[in-house]
């Protein structure tokens, strides 16, 4: 190879480094720019783990080619987003055993959007399911009668009432309530004219607390709980979905199999116009959660629940300040997917927390009936 091509080749290379550490670097900090200034660095943040294995595998390919200091290029931008990498996959190697801990400083919490009982199928599956002989007792609903958390924090969760097509049985509505006695169900809304689906189980005692409605298709209820003699305000909170029909995901499918060419302006007008929509509106619930949670003024805050969004979104930034706390952050190890439908694999199940207690635990819970998986803290108070 001459002089030429190889300059050429050089120069190319730099290149490709260059905007690959350039767009990791906006993806890892999309999600500081208000969604109202402009939702195109949201929408880059979601492809931030692509941009990190392709720097990661940059580093490598230069390395193999004996480029040192090429290979700076991209480790420089890995090093310049370690924390956005962090909330994306935390190390916490070193963490208190729950076990060896004094139990009654020790309360659990399932964080789980149950998506109406009926998860990834279709309310005629459900009820194909559900109303045959010999039919199952609704997974869900099980799942969270075993857990033994002590507050179950649920979103999308329909009507407590027997619904033979969902598979509830009056039988699992008593034993759910026997183990939750102080559960948070807010009842039928004239207003609304629907009954609110965040609901809050609980094993501790609890006072409704009343807090601002929200804008657009989203929900949450607040209550005042008890825990082990230390009260804390636990908001379930259930922000913006993007509002895709079952033709949008379609075409997300074609995307992922790369069988959407020829559709980029329909991904354009719908995808990516729904998606931008959503985030504007998450901003602006996010602002008006945050602003009812300073004007109730509780020290000790639980903000758990859908947000719909990735970590580090700005719906997230802007509902935890400079004084909340993450519990993925503080007590999970490497990434972690919440929701899995329609290859849509991201994390957008969260658990936020102020005041005097720790998250010394959180994973994943093992339930696949919903299209978000659960998550489960362990937390310690102080």
């Amino acid at each position: 190879m001459g002089p030429a091509a190889k300059r050429i080749l050089h120069i190319g290379g730099c290149a490709a480094n260059i905007a690959a550490a350039a767009a990791t670097l906006c993806a890892a900090y999309g999600g500081m720019v208000d969604p109202m200034v402009s939702t195109i660095p949201a929408i880059f943040a979601m492809s931030f783990p692509f941009w990190v294995g392709l720097v990661i595998a940059l580093v490598v390919i230069d390395l193999l080619v004996k480029s040192r200091k090429m290979a700076l290029i991209p480790a420089g931008a890995l090093i310049l987003c370690a924390g956005p990498l962090m909330s994306y996959a935390p190390v916490n190697l070193v963490k208190k055993d729950v076990a060896a801990q004094d139990p009654s400083k020790v309360f659990t919490l399932v964080s789980f959007n149950v998506a109406n009982l009926i998860g990834t199928m279709t309310h005629l599956e459900a009820s194909e399911l559900y109303t045959a002989p010999g039919a199952p007792s609704n997974e869900i609903v099980d799942y969270i009668i075993g857990c033994g958390a002590d507050l179950v924090i649920t979103q999308e969760f329909p009507p407590l009432t027997p619904n033979k097509y969902l598979g509830l049985s009056e039988a699992q509505i008593d034993t759910l309530l026997t183990l939750y006695p102080h559960s948070l169900v807010p009842a039928f809304s004239k207003e609304t004219q629907n009954e609110h689906r965040c609901k809050i189980f609980s094993k501790f005692p609890l006072r409704r607390v009343e807090i601002p409605g929200c804008s657009g298709f989203s929900e949450w209820s607040a209550a005042m709980v008890d825990i082990r003699g230390t009260e804390t305000l636990v908001i379930d909170v259930h922000l913006q979905s993007i509002g895709l029909t079952p033709k949008d995901r379609e075409l997300y499918v074609e995307l992922t199999e790369g069988e959407g060419r020829g559709k980029m302006g329909e991904v354009r007008h719908t995808l990516l116009s729904k998606l931008s929509k959503a985030m504007r509106l998450r901003a602006d619930q996010a602002r008006e959660l945050r602003h009812a949670i300073d004007s109730i003024g509780a020290p000790n805050v639980i903000v758990s629940g859908d947000f719909n969004d990735i970590p580090g979104c700005y719906a997230m930034r802007e509902i935890a300040g400079d004084n909340f706390r993450n519990a993925f952050n503080d007590a999970a190890n490497g990434p972690m997917i919440t929701f899995h439908s329609d290859r849509f694999y991201f994390h957008i199940d969260h658990i936020l927390y102020r005041g005097a207690m720790e998250a010394v635990d959180l994973r994943r819970g093992d339930c696949s009936a919903s299209d978000h998986y659960p998550v489960r803290a362990a937390f310690l108070l102080e």
